[in-house]
């Protein structure tokens, strides 16, 4: 049975911290193949901050590279409309086949905010959850949300330890307006993206 990892977000830009999350998941749960998902261009976007749906895109293809376990969808850059995890998931399994397991990478704190996603109990019957430590983890918390989670949408909630990675888009973006050294953070070939197209300045 195909094992499948999504790991959704703005990639606004992609880092170390991304590439490390899905590893890490993939290795702790058996997962099979690891798909990037972009989301598409925020309303009202400022494009000082955010950049476009295409040129964050082109970073993730530049960050994942060849690897054989790294898929990158388009599917919610090219979805009309507000995205919601509900409708994703659904053309997944539509996509990828019924049977297949999707596991939904999320850091742990993104477990106090899942009640209120839209069709959360569909959300839980469609998928199980990655959740990944991040910095002000709090071990008590977390196996109380995911108690009450489990009760309330039978949600199935997999524990993923990884150490603490300070890299954040919106340190990078900072830094990239300061004129202040982004190496390290993410991929070189990133970097030199985002310096040819003149990203974040």
């Amino acid at each position: 049975m195909l094992k499948l990892g999504i790991l959704g977000g703005t990639f606004n830009p992609i880092h170390y911290g991304h590439l490390l999350m899905a590893e890490r998941a993939k290795e702790a749960l058996g997962i099979s193949k690891i798909v990037f998902m972009p989301t598409g261009n925020p309303p009202h976007k400022d494009t000082k901050t955010v950049a476009t749906a295409d040129d964050r895109l082109k970073m993730v293809e530049l960050a994942v590279g060849n690897d054989e376990n790294f898929i990158i969808s388009k599917l919610e850059i090219n979805r009309e409309g507000k995205t919601y995890t509900v409708d994703t998931l659904k053309e997944l399994k539509a996509e990828y086949g019924e049977d297949t397991e999707i596991l939904f990478i999320i850091g742990a704190d993104v477990l106090m905010d899942l009640p209120k996603w839209r069709s959360a109990g569909e959300v839980a019957n469609l998928c199980k959850f990655a959740a990944i430590q991040r910095a002000g983890y709090n071990k008590e918390e977390f196996n109380r949300q995911a108690k009450y989670l489990y009760d309330e949408f039978g949600a199935d909630i997999k524990e993923v330890e990884m150490p603490i990675v300070e890299i954040s888009s919106t340190d990078i973006r900072t830094r990239l307006s300061e004129n202040l050294s982004i190496k390290f953070m993410l991929p070189d070939n990133v970097i030199d993206y985002i310096r040819d197209k003149e990203l974040y300045l």
